[in-house]
């Protein structure tokens, strides 16, 4: 099982098209003390060039990006190595097939874009939890007694 060591701040790769989200994934990052960005790229091709010259803890992934899609990355890059990936997109919302199409090639978490920036704790928090090695899934909608924020999006993390 893949861990990262306390004793050092977890190390996380921020991929995205988009500069306004790679910048606020980035602050949230930057405001943790556990945590450091080594890493924003804005496409699969600068990502894979990365990976091969630093290893991160954790990775966050888009969806839709230039060139290669970011479950297609996904692929590429866990029949190489073992990574903890969290899918950021506005098409992994709960009930998206894009959400359950990650899960199945291996994404530790997914987590709906639109809630970074009033979820930022949240964000956070997944992004510790993946680094430790857990994942986020989504569990039965029954199994809930109430539909708080981290119950809809399947990650059982204290925030």
């Amino acid at each position: 099982m893949f861990t990262f060591c306390a004793e050092r701040p977890m190390r996380v790769l921020v991929v995205d098209d988009s500069i306004t989200i790679r910048a606020i994934m980035e602050r949230i990052i930057d405001n943790e003390r556990d945590m450091r960005l080594v890493g924003a790229t804005s496409c699969a091709v600068e990502a894979q060039d990365f990976l091969e010259h630093h290893r991160p803890d954790v990775m966050t992934l888009d969806v839709e990006m230039p060139g290669m899609n970011g479950l297609d990355f996904l692929t590429a890059v866990l029949a190489c190595r073992k990574l903890p990936v969290i899918m950021v997109s506005s098409h992994t919302a709960r009930g998206a097939d894009v959400r359950a199409r990650a899960f199945a090639l291996g994404a530790s978490a997914c987590f709906d874009k639109a809630n970074l920036m009033k979820d930022a704790g949240r964000f956070a928090a997944m992004v510790r939890k993946v680094g430790a090695g857990k994942t986020c899934r989504d569990k039965p909608v029954s199994y809930f007694s109430n539909t708080s924020s981290s119950a809809i999006d399947g990650c059982s993390a204290t925030v």
